[in-house]
């Protein structure tokens, strides 16, 4: 489930002047639909086998989870997300290609509050 008012758009800000920096490669946008999270995955694998080769720089991909605008398929399909993830880090750790996941969370009184003030309290003083 998305947390509104957890930093994710600031996060999401950083990965995309990251991946625009050149120092990240395969986003995908936001929403993404399976066909793009299975060529990102076939892509990520080609790198990380090229780069075990001598080939080229190991890959550095970053990508958000979550359901939302244009598609909610990360979010209907987190297990099977989950589940590539594993596999890549089953088969590539390894090899010496690292796998990070994380989760942004943030403490429930400062979000709900955040999201008022966000929300409603301009909703409620606009004339």
């Amino acid at each position: 489930r998305h947390l509104s008012k957890t930093g994710g758009t600031t996060l999401r800000f950083i990965f995309d002047k990251q991946t625009a920096m050149g120092e990240w490669e395969y986003p995908l946008i936001y929403g993404f639909k399976e066909d793009e999270w299975v060529a990102l995955l076939d892509r990520w694998k080609v790198a990380a086998r090229a780069w075990k080769s001598g080939g080229r720089p190991g890959p550095r991909t970053l990508v958000e989870v979550r359901g939302n605008w244009p598609s909610n398929w990360p979010a209907e399909n987190f297990a099977r997300v989950l589940h590539d993830v594993a596999y890549i880090r089953q088969h590539f750790e390894p090899l010496g290609c690292a796998v990070s996941t994380s989760i942004l969370l943030r403490k429930p009184f400062p979000q709900y509050l955040s999201f008022f003030n966000y929300y409603i309290r301009q909703k409620q003083t606009a004339p």
